[in-house]
């Protein structure tokens, strides 16, 4: 009889070599969508300048702290300039995403059923296709687990550094840091004391964010002193994904254009299976101390 520790590690190096495997066989690929630019304009920008320069053209610039461009121009630098270089580049992170899935759900289902859990999860659709890419998005999820795992385990130096690299990774990861913070705070702040204690615990907590808002303080008041905007630009190809939208019919279509791409990476029947168990589980979900925690934030606030 194979033990539950066993089958657990026994998953866990499946899921390792499944990941390998794919690297391996899309190392060819080339690159694709965002990631032509992202990945293919902003590297070559620093490796054909010798990294002379911190700030990319403006007709390459996305707005994002081009870190993932500069780390793929490091590699070409060191191993040479291929598309089986870029695609390996991204490995440790893709097997840091399979680890931090294993520890995340050793938090919330039993042991036994870890390896199980954890497979379904790496088996998403979406995820696996962006471990074939060379993407910042797989840098992004890494740093969100690592975070999330840091969150739960109230590791604070590991929180410093995930939030920091996931503001270095994109502005994506920037927005998802504020998940992270929204979590944290529900975990680690005691809203049923005073006033002035919950201010204290969460300056206290604050300065953990401290280093990556100074980072995204620093660069884009360079970035807006030397091009005299941030995020984006009337002029950029993507302006017109910033537009607002003001009639009623566009935000329906978005809705509708949201829905279908649940249906295309494979998310409605995982919805089919979530809303009926939201139902049956809502008791123990939505606990007294959750609306605790909401009255006290209002109270405060």
């Amino acid at each position: 009889m194979i033990s539950t520790k066993t089958q657990n590690i026994i998953a866990f190096l499946f899921c390792c070599f499944l990941v390998l495997l794919i690297v391996v066989c899309t190392s060819h690929n080339s690159f694709f969508w965002d990631t032509v630019q992202l990945g293919s304009k902003h590297a070559e920008y620093y490796y054909y300048t010798h990294f002379t320069s911190l700030l990319l053209p403006t007709d390459m610039d996305s707005g994002h702290i081009p870190t993932f461009g500069i780390y793929i121009a490091l590699l070409w630098e060191i191993f040479g300039r291929t598309l089986e270089v870029s695609h390996f580049g991204m490995l440790p992170f893709a097997l840091g995403i399979v680890f931090q899935t294993f520890q995340v759900c050793r938090k919330f289902v039993p042991e036994q059923f870890v390896g199980l859990a954890s497979i379904l999860v790496l088996a998403d659709p979406s995820l696996l296709s962006q471990m074939t890419l060379v993407s910042p998005d797989v840098c992004l999820l890494f740093f969100f687990l690592l975070g999330l795992n840091s969150v739960l385990e109230n590791k604070k130096q590991w929180i410093m550094i995930a939030v920091f690299c996931l503001f270095l990774t994109s502005m994506r990861g920037m927005m998802v840091s504020l998940c992270l913070l929204s979590l944290d705070i529900f975990s680690h702040i005691d809203f049923k004391t005073t006033s002035r204690k919950i201010a204290q615990q969460l300056f206290t907590r604050s300065l953990l964010y401290l280093p990556a808002v100074v980072l995204f303080l620093s660069y884009n008041s360079f970035h807006y002193i030397e091009k005299g905007w941030i995020g984006f630009h009337e002029d950029s190809p993507w302006a017109k994904s910033f537009e607002r939208v003001d009639h009623f019919k566009d935000f329906l279509f978005n809705i509708a254009l949201y829905a279908w791409r649940i249906l295309d990476f494979g998310r409605f029947g995982a919805w089919l299976i979530a809303l009926p168990l939201l139902m049956l589980t809502q008791k123990q979900l939505f606990k007294p101390s959750l609306f605790d925690f909401y009255f006290s934030l209002r109270y405060f606030v």
